[in-house]
């Protein structure tokens, strides 16, 4: 169900229920009810004081990097998939092409150092990739992008790259204060003032400087998409402000190649004055290794050496944004907090692919470990080959050797319990994905609907009651989780017989003719 809320200051008390479409006098907004992203479209009526209309979105709509428009400030290769089992239908406004992807067919599009703007009938799920063997990370959908950035970059040399959504904003970008004497370039103190314009088909801003601008805040009258190149083969898609969290796992990767990875470098920026920030590193066997920082201001940022080997726990009193550096290869992927972890996660086949070799690939999962009994990999067990406590923090590390990509979906049997996930490809790590809820904003008691996203009770967790009729979760400050999850069909394979399955919706048949040298009927039955 859709709502909407007439204009602008009395949002709370006049709500309507919103069943048909409706379109602007001047045409240029269209909302339906089969569009579950319009948000941004028209809160960016609201940020100019116009009349208009705000649509809030719930379960199939949440938050997270799910979505149905994205908008990629360049990345030479984008990898799309869905969980949707019929075909999904994605238009790109950039250059006016088309693809279908499904939930056992990805697309990888090659869009060269271009803007692509992908529309969908359905939400679809995109990673960036800045070569075709180097996968980095997941992007960001239109409706959860945002009005303030600060740059965080993994070293010297950074260009950074900002991207509109189709209408005429305003973007500044201010470069932290140069004290005494200053005697860095002018790109990296001269602060920069710039427009995208909605004439321009897709136009994008580029501010390139050979110096480390992390620290530097990026702000808009309308959201944007914003991207920092970090150097080697490396770049980010960094969150809006609004996103950032105050818990972390820091997790080990030793299944990678041991030659490259001998330390972690991490690397953080502050949202706000006055940051305080715990680090405690575990080991089996070993003593607590433990790190305090204090980052004075704004755009404050440290970094910090940590062995390989150790997995760790890091608290800050106020948001920060970390980044995980792993030596060698110069992999590098934003850290996502335990605020934003997820129920339900979908592993396309291709993250792992080059075109020189398939890679062998594992998962480390990081989940209390107290619900590591619920974790569910294509609706099975999964085959875990270790887990790791992580101290007295109540958390584990859990590894699963994947071996040969192919497409699996990762859930929990409860709805209400999270986990965070990374898909690790010996020479780089990608995080899989994360919910993008604005967990940084003064919260205000809501009432919840199951599986929106928010955080209906203010108690810094996100749908975390199951609230079926048989609960005792259920109450007026009920934060409710999905009451069901999607049912999805079983996914196509081929068997240790060379049998060759077609994915099958639940409920339907598969016959396939048996192998020569055998008789008899195979039947796949979901």
């Amino acid at each position: 169900m859709l709502f909407l809320f007439p204009v602008f200051n009395d949002i709370e008390d006049r709500s309507i229920i919103f069943n048909e479409s409706y379109s602007s006098e001047n045409g240029d907004v269209v909302i339906s009810t089969n569009t579950s992203k319009a948000l941004v479209s028209i809160r960016m009526l609201l940020l100019n004081g116009t009349t208009g209309l705000v649509l809030r979105y719930y379960s199939e709509a949440s938050p997270d990097n799910k979505g149905n428009r994205f908008v990629i400030p360049d990345g030479d290769i984008l990898v799309v998939s869905t969980y949707n089992s019929q075909n999904v239908t994605v238009h790109n406004y950039c250059d006016s092409s088309d693809f279908n992807v499904s939930i056992d067919t990805s697309y990888v599009l090659a869009i060269g150092n271009n803007v692509a703007d992908l529309q969908a009938n359905g939400d679809i799920i995109v990673y960036k990739q800045s070569f075709e063997y180097f996968p980095i990370c997941a992007v960001m959908p239109f409706d959860v992008l945002g009005t303030k950035y600060i740059i965080l970059s993994a070293n010297r040399g950074a260009r950074i790259t900002v991207t509109g959504v189709g209408i005429t904003t305003i973007v500044n970008l201010t470069f932290p204060e140069c004290p005494g004497n200053c005697s860095l370039p002018s790109c990296a103190r001269r602060d920069v003032s710039f427009q995208l314009d909605q004439q321009m088909k897709c136009h994008r801003h580029i501010h390139s400087c050979q110096l480390d601008l992390t620290g530097s805040i990026i702000t808009s009258d309308f959201p944007v998409s914003v991207m920092v190149a970090t150097g080697g083969l490396g770049s980010l898609i960094l969150p809006p402000v609004n996103t950032w969290g105050r818990k972390f796992i820091i997790a080990s990767f030793p299944a990678g190649d041991q030659l490259y990875r001998r330390t972690t470098i991490l690397k953080m920026v502050s949202k706000v004055a006055n940051t305080n920030v715990t680090i405690r590193c575990y080991r089996p066997n070993a003593t607590l290794v433990k790190y305090d920082f204090y980052l004075n201001e704004s755009g404050d940022h440290i970094n910090q050496s940590i062995s390989i080997d150790r997995n760790c726990l890091m608290q800050s009193n106020k948001p920060v944004l970390p980044m995980q550096i792993l030596t060698g290869y110069g992999d590098k992927f934003i850290i996502p907090p335990v605020e934003q972890y997820s129920s339900d996660y979908l592993l396309p086949p291709d993250l792992c692919k080059s075109p020189y070799s398939t890679r062998l690939y594992s998962l480390v999962i990081i989940s209390e470990t107290k619900y590591i009994d619920g974790l569910r990999m294509d609706g099975m067990f999964m085959s875990i080959l270790q887990i790791q406590k992580i101290g007295k923090t109540g958390y584990s590390r859990v590894f699963v050797d994947l071996i040969v990509p192919t497409l699996h979906r990762l859930h929990h049997i409860e709805p209400n319990i999270v986990f965070g996930v990374f898909v690790d490809c010996e020479m780089y790590v990608i995080p899989l994905g994360m919910r993008m809820a604005s967990i940084d904003e003064k919260c205000k008691p809501t009432l919840s609907i199951p599986g929106d996203g928010l955080d209906n009770d203010c108690d810094e967790l996100i749908d975390e009651d199951k609230c079926d009729t048989n609960s005792a979760d259920v109450n007026s400050n009920s934060d409710c989780a999905a009451t069901s999850q999607v049912i999805l069909p079983c996914l196509g394979y081929i068997d240790t017989n060379g049998v060759v399955w077609k994915t099958t919706m639940p409920n339907n048949y598969d016959y396939q003719t048996c192998l020569k040298g055998s008789t008899g009927k195979i039947v796949l039955n979901f």
